[in-house]
């Protein structure tokens, strides 16, 4: 990425402007065929089913809160 950007900070005023020409008609020609495609999202699926990852993070928010200091600086050390 180093080089990269040390030979385009050489790079002339029209050179420059050139690059950014092919950046966005290649930019725009990716977003054509992207929005004509006929791919269709395809809707997550739960990896184990057993517990939603929102209820999951709710569950330990609520245990951490709910610890003794001893135990919050035993895990903070931990970690």
């Amino acid at each position: 990425v180093e080089k990269i950007l040390a030979s385009m900070r050489t790079l002339s005023e029209e050179e420059k402007e050139e690059l950014h020409k092919k950046v966005r008609e290649n930019t725009e020609r990716m977003l054509t065929i992207h929005k004509q495609s006929e791919r269709v999202k395809k809707p997550h699926k739960k990896v184990h089913g057993k517990i939603a990852f929102r209820h999951l993070a709710k569950i330990v928010g609520s245990r951490w809160r709910n610890l003794t200091p001893e135990k919050k600086k035993y895990y903070e050390e931990i970690a």
